[in-house]
């Protein structure tokens, strides 16, 4: 995941659904259930890799719902990936 504005992200939650039939892949160093990373500052015009563990049963595709929080306010994005 990238951050290509100048300031940092806060607090910068990306949750993965899967569309369609199938599971969600595991992100591998993700807390909790394994759908969600978290990442408390990601500075700007920086990246950070997640690695996954997709099963038989992960779906094809999945959406990736990223919240985060910038110079005090809210902000969220709708993205969606196709596992090749």
């Amino acid at each position: 995941m990238s951050n290509i504005g100048a300031g940092p992200a806060d607090r910068l939650r990306i949750i993965v659904e899967p569309v369609g039939d199938g599971e969600v892949p595991v992100i591998l160093n993700a807390r909790g259930d394994g759908a969600a990373l978290e990442v408390e500052r990601l500075l700007g015009r920086t990246h950070v890799d997640f690695p996954i563990a997709r099963t038989w049963g992960t779906a094809a595709q999945a959406r990736l719902t990223l919240h985060w929080e910038e110079d005090g306010g809210g902000f969220h994005e709708i993205q969606s990936i196709t596992w090749s």
